[in-house]
């Protein structure tokens, strides 16, 4: 990590209580594995197909 990096990543800790930095570097468009309960996952399915 460069110097100015560590500084955003302090900043943002600093600032605001949280890693601005990373989150600036994480994309949105990125695929997440849906951790949901398999029942849950069946109740939602079932209430859709109604």
């Amino acid at each position: 990590m460069s110097h100015r990096d560590k500084m955003l990543y302090t900043k943002g800790w600093k600032d605001y209580s949280f890693n601005e930095y990373v989150s600036r570097i994480i994309s949105i468009r990125r695929q997440l594995s849906d951790a949901r309960d398999p029942a849950i996952k069946e109740n939602i399915k079932a209430e859709i197909e109604r």
